[in-house]
């Protein structure tokens, strides 16, 4: 009872802050919820998702914006889908984009497919990264195509690294593990913790 009693106190404090706190206080309550799993401040991810600069200047309102999406992302809540959707279509600030794309990483519905490909063909390397990764929970067939052709076309050992990995997942095809092996001697870094990282996830569902 106790424990319950602790649980409660804090997520109404949670939601105290989130209703009248500062914005910094805004931001980081969403990241403590959104690794918590914690879906009671539901409503007031979807709020601050939309939030924009008239209320407060664009970084402080571009950064409410990123948590909120990541935050709708983390608690797994099917709900998030079509205000993700929907404010990824509208969203211009580019670190935003991202988080709304790492957030459609933890769903599986078809409704993201557009905005899924939009991200894969994207200039920005860091999108394209979430895009690639949100397309292999997404398991659309129509996105293989793109994917493709970020396997055959990328410059950036991460991108193609994790392009591998999709199809892999996809395909079972004995070139793309062999190019993840070979990425394990990659120079950058980057490109070797994700590599390790997707040839774990192999391993582990072998």
């Amino acid at each position: 009872t106790l424990i319950i009693l602790f649980s409660l106190n804090i997520s109404a404090g949670s939601l105290d802050k989130l209703q009248s706190g500062t914005i910094s206080e805004k931001i980081e309550t969403m990241h403590e919820m959104g690794y918590a799993g914690n879906k009671t401040g539901f409503w007031y991810f979807i709020k601050y998702l939309n939030y924009e600069s008239e209320f407060a200047d664009e970084f402080s309102a571009s950064n409410c914006r990123q948590a909120a999406a990541e935050a709708l992302g983390r608690i797994r809540d099917e709900r998030a889908v079509p205000h993700l959707v929907e404010r990824y279509k509208k969203e211009k600030n580019l670190s935003v984009k991202r988080s709304i794309m790492f957030a459609m990483r933890f769903y599986t519905d078809k409704s993201m497919t557009e905005a899924v490909l939009d991200g894969i063909t994207s200039e920005d390397v860091d999108l394209k990264f979430q895009a690639i990764l949100a397309s292999e929970k997404l398991q659309d067939d129509s996105l293989t195509s793109a994917i493709s052709s970020q396997y055959e076309s990328a410059k950036e050992g991460e991108i193609k690294a994790t392009s591998a990995y999709v199809l892999f997942k996809k395909t079972n095809s004995d070139d793309y593990f062999k190019h993840l092996l070979s990425a394990l001697q990659d120079s950058n870094p980057d490109t070797r913790y994700w590599t390790t990282h997707y040839l774990g996830e192999i391993s582990a569902k072998n």
